[in-house]
């Protein structure tokens, strides 16, 4: 409610900053390890390329699990990862 009127996220710059992160490393653990974690988030630092970008060509993960791990649900809230299963 303490808003500028008329402001609106530009939803793809969002995106972007989100599949950039570093930090979605710590998500990954669970689904593809640590040592394949750490080695995505190190090429994408040392790329500039987006985690998402890098583990999708890595072969590591999907297009579909990259957007079942990035729901709101998954990783705004604790959640048991265990639950979420992958192709």
């Amino acid at each position: 409610t303490r808003c500028v009127a008329g402001i609106e996220a530009d939803r793809k710059r969002c995106a972007a900053y989100l599949e950039s992160s570093v930090g979605l490393a710590t998500i990954l653990n669970r689904f593809i390890g640590y040592e394949k974690a750490a080695e995505v988030a190190k090429e994408a630092q040392k790329s500039g390329r987006s985690i998402k970008d890098v583990t999708v060509k890595m072969g590591l993960l999907t297009e579909g699990d990259w957007k079942a791990l990035l729901t709101p649900s998954v990783i705004t809230v604790p959640a048991d990862l265990r639950r979420i299963k992958l192709k």
